[in-house]
Formats: structure tokens, sequence, C-alpha cells
């Protein structure tokens, strides 16, 4: 079969399979970037839900007016 293809039919095989690879990495690099910004995203989101429920914490045990009351 390979050897029924002329050059010409080769060459614009070739071509095409290029511009998808091409086409692939252009996206596969775009989704990289997004995936950073989303893994950005969830970490800071993790920190702010570990700071609220240790602020939640705090207050319910009432610490701060205890640290308060020694500050005084």
């Amino acid at each position: 079969m390979l050897m029924e293809k002329n050059v010409q039919s080769l060459q614009i095989e070739f071509a095409e399979w290029k511009s998808k690879q091409d086409y692939l990495v252009k996206h596969v690099d775009e989704l990289r970037a997004d995936m950073t910004d989303i893994k950005r995203a969830v970490f800071q989101a993790k920190w702010m839900l570990i700071g609220a429920l240790a602020v939640i914490a705090v207050t319910n045990t009432g610490a701060i007016t205890e640290l308060l009351a020694l500050i005084k």
C-alpha cells in the first residue's frame, strides 16, 4: 500500500499530520497554563477554609477573651 502512494501524496499527508500535531501542542500548552491557575485557586481556597475553621474554633472556645484578659 505504501508503494502505491507517490511523493506528493505523502508530503500532503505529512503536512496534515504536522498541522494536527502543532494544533495539539498549542492546546496542551494552553491547558497546562489553565491547570496552573486552577491549582493556585484550589490552594488558596483550601487555606482560606483552614483559616476560617481556625477562627471559628478560637472564637467558640473563648480563647480571644482569655487572651484579652491576660493582656490587660
